[in-house]
C-alpha cells in the first residue's frame, strides 16, 4: 500500500525589516523563506499547501499600487527557486497538482496558485472575504495582490466554511 508523503520546500524569499516581525526596535533585514508543501497522497493525488512566490512577481510590482509591495517587502526568486521548478525535480508536473489548500491570501502564499491548471483550490471562506473585495491600494496594505488570483478561481475554489470545521481530539491539545 502506498503512504502518504509530506515535503517542505521554498519558493523564493523576501526581506522585511526585523523590528515588524520581533517587535524589538532593530531595522536590520530579516530573510523570509517562502515556504510550501507538497503532500502525496494515495487516494486524492499531490496535493500542495500554498505556492510560495510566482516568477513574474516583479512583474506585477512595477506600477503603483504593487509597486510599495515590492519596495516594502523586497522580493526574491528564481525561476529554478519556483514551485513549478521544485516540483519538476521530483517528477511532478503542473497538471499532477490537484488540490491547493491555501493557508491565507498574503502574496507568498497565493503567489504561483495560477501555475496549477488542474488544482481545485481549498481555503477558508472567511479569509477570502476578508480580501476579495479590497481595491488595489487597501489589498497591497494587506498584503494581498489581487493580480495573483487566476481569471479562473472561483469556479476552481471549494471554500470551508466555517460550520464545516470540525475539533480536533483532546490528544492534540
Amino acid at each position: 500500500k502506498t503512504m502518504m508523503q509530506l515535503q517542505f520546500f521554498d519558493a523564493g524569499h523576501c526581506t522585511h525589516p526585523e523590528h515588524v516581525v520581533l517587535r524589538n526596535r532593530v531595522l536590520r533585514p530579516m530573510r523570509f523563506e517562502s515556504m510550501f508543501a507538497v503532500i502525496t497522497h494515495p487516494k486524492h493525488g499531490v496535493i500542495l499547501f500554498d505556492t510560495g512566490y510566482p516568477i513574474h512577481f516583479a512583474e506585477l510590482t512595477r506600477r503603483l499600487p504593487e509597486r510599495i509591495y515590492a519596495l516594502t517587502t523586497p522580493v526574491h526568486i528564481t525561476p529554478e527557486e519556483s514551485a513549478v521548478s521544485k516540483l519538476r525535480a521530483i517528477g511532478i508536473n503542473p497538471t499532477d497538482v490537484r488540490h491547493i489548500i491555501i493557508s491565507h491570501f498574503h502574496a507568498d502564499h497565493v503567489g504561483a496558485i495560477g501555475d496549477f491548471p488542474a488544482a481545485t483550490y481549498w481555503f477558508a471562506q472567511q479569509a477570502w472575504e476578508s480580501v476579495r473585495h479590497l481595491n488595489r491600494w487597501r489589498a497591497v496594505f494587506s498584503g494581498f495582490l489581487p493580480s495573483l488570483i487566476p481569471s479562473d478561481f472561483e469556479h476552481r475554489s471549494r471554500p470551508i466554511l466555517r460550520s464545516e470545521l470540525t475539533s480536533l481530539p483532546a490528544v492534540y491539545d
